[in-house]
C-alpha cells in the first residue's frame, strides 16, 4: 500500500493505531480473524498528516515500512507516534513524538527490529535509530559531512571521537570539526595516531582514563589551525592521558585539567590537583618502552581553586608510576612546552637504580610552573628552561645534570 500527500488520517481515540502494518500476532495468523501471512506488509508513505491513535504508525509483524514524507503527531507523551516491530526506515518527513523499536534480531522472519533513519525532522531524541553516514543534528537527521561531523579521517565523517579513533588506520589524521562533549575511553592500541584539534574543544567528562595509549601505539596531538587554540577540558577527571607501552607526542593544543582530590590532614581539608599524564615504564630494563613528548607549544594547566573557592595544591603534569616490582624502565620524557600550576613527580615505588631508568630531559624554553618532586629513582637533564614551585625540585632518589635554566622555590621557609 502506498499513502501519497494531500491525504489526513486522524484516530482521536488512543485504543488503536492510526495506521498498522502487518499482522498483531503472526504466530497466531490463519487461525483467527487474521490471515495467515504469504508475503510482507509493504507500506510506503510518502505524504499526508496523520495522527492520533494509540500509536499513530505501527509497523507490526512481518511489515516493512517506508516513511519518504509527511507529517505525523502524537500529541500524547506516554504513547509512541512511530513504532517499528520488524523492518522500517525514515528518510523524510517531520515527526513529531516518540520513535522506538524492538530489539535487533536479524534471525526472525518477522521480528527482526531493524530500524534505520536517515532523514527527517523530530522532537525527541532519535539518534540510536540514525543510520550510519547520518547524524542528528538540532533535531533533523543529515547527511555527516564537514558542517556537521565531530571528526573526519581523511574523506570519512564520523558523528563520535570514539569512532573515528576506532575506525583509523595506522598513520591517519583525525581531525576534529567542532567543538565536542565525550564519555567515552579512546584507546590508541598498536598504531600511530595524529589527533588535530583544530582549533576546537573536546570535553571529556570520563573519571579517569580519557585517552589510553598501549600495545606500541603512538598519539601525536597536534593543531593545525590559524588560531591554534584548541584544547581538552576535563571538568573532574583524573589521568587524563595514560601511556602503557606506547609514545604521546603533545605537540600542540592545551590540556585544561579542572579536577582534584582532598583528605583531611588534621581536621583541615586540603585540596591538590589531579595527575594529567600518567606514564607506567616496563618490568623488563627495555629502552622507549613509553616515551612522551611536551612540545614547545603545548600546555598542561591544573586548576588553582575548588567549587568552593579554596585553593588546590599543584597537579602533577607528568606522574610516572611502576608496573610492579619497583621497577618503571624504558620511561622518557621531554619537556619543551609550559606547565601551569603543575609539576613533574616520580613515585617513590620506583626504586631500581640501574639499566634503563626513567629519563627527564627539560629544554631550553621549558616552563615548569610547579615543582619537580623525584620521591622515586629517575635522572633528571636539565639543560635550560624555567622551574618554578613551592620547592623548585626535591630529590628523594635520583640523578641531576643541570647544565642551564633555572630552579625557583617560592615557599616561605619555615
Amino acid at each position: 500500500m502506498v499513502i501519497n500527500s494531500g491525504v489526513t488520517i486522524e484516530n482521536k481515540g488512543s485504543f488503536s493505531s492510526a495506521i498498522a502494518n502487518g499482522w498483531y500476532d503472526v504466530t497466531k495468523a490463519g487461525n483467527g480473524s487474521e490471515p495467515a501471512p504469504s508475503a510482507d506488509a509493504v507500506l510506503t508513505i510518502n505524504g499526508g498528516n496523520i495522527s492520533g491513535g494509540k500509536i499513530t504508525v505501527k509497523n507490526d509483524d512481518g511489515g516493512k515500512l517506508t516513511i519518504n514524507d509527511g507529517t505525523f503527531t502524537q500529541s500524547e507523551s506516554n504513547l509512541f507516534c512511530i513504532y517499528n516491530a520488524n523492518v522500517a526506515k525514515i528518510t523524510g518527513g517531520t515527526i513529531n513524538g516518540c520513535v522506538g523499536s524492538i530489539e535487533s534480531n536479524p534471525s526472525s522472519e518477522y521480528n527482526k527490529g531493524e530500524f534505520t533513519i536517515s532523514g527527517g525532522t523530530f522532537n525527541t531524541d532519535v539518534s540510536e535509530f540514525v543510520a550510519d553516514g547520518y547524524i542528528l543534528n538540532n533535531g533533523t537527521v543529515e547527511k555527516l559531512g564537514e558542517t556537521n561531523a565531530v571528526a573526519k579521517v581523511g574523506d570519512t565523517y564520523y558523528k563520535t571521537l570514539a569512532a573515528a579513533v576506532t575506525a583509523a588506520k595506522d598513520g591517519n589524521t583525525v581531525k576534529i570539526l567542532r567543538d565536542v562533549n565525550t564519555a567515552e575511553r579512546h584507546d590508541v592500541v598498536g598504531k600511530k595516531l595524529i589527533l588535530d584539534l583544530n582549533g576546537q574543544t573536546i570535553t571529556t567528562t570520563i573519571a579517569e582514563r580519557f585517552m589510553n595509549i598501549r600495545g606500541g601505539g603512538k598519539l601525536t596531538v597536534t593543531d593545525n589551525s590559524a588560531s591554534k587554540d584548541g584544547k581538552i577540558i576535563s571538568p573532574t577527571g583524573d589521568y587524563i592521558f595514560v601511556v602503557f607501552k606506547g609514545e604521546l607526542d603533545f605537540q600542540a593544543g592545551t590540556v585544561d585539567a579542572r579536577g582534584y582530590w582532598q583528605y583531611d590532614n588534621n581536621g583541615t581539608t586540603e585540596y591538590y590537583g589531579n595527575t594529567i599524564v600518567l606514564v607506567y615504564g616496563d618490568t623488563n630494563d627495555t629502552e622507549n618502552y613509553a616515551t612522551v613528548t611536551l612540545g614547545e607549544n603545548a600546555n598542561l594547566i591544573a586548576t588553582t581553586k575548588a567549587v568552593d573557592e579554596m585553593p588546590v595544591g599543584e597537579a602533577y603534569a607528568i606522574m610516572v608510576d611502576k608496573n610492579q616490582a619497583e621497577s618503571a624502565y624504558g620511561v622518557k620524557v621531554d619537556i619543551k612546552g609550559t606547565t601551569e600550576h603543575a609539576g613533574l613527580y616520580v613515585n617513590g615505588v620506583v626504586k631500581k637504580t640501574e639499566g634503563n631508568v626513567p629519563v627527564f630531559n627539560i629544554y631550553d624554553g621549558a616552563v615548569v610552573d610547579g615543582q619537580i618532586y623525584s620521591a622515586g629513582y629517575a635522572k633528571w637533564n636539565i639543560y635550560g628552561g624555567k622551574i618554578t614551585g613551592s620547592t623548585g625540585m626535591e630529590i628523594r632518589a635520583g640523578e641531576l645534570n643541570m647544565t642551564g635554566g633555572s630552579l625557583t622555590g617560592t615557599a616561605t621557609p619555615t
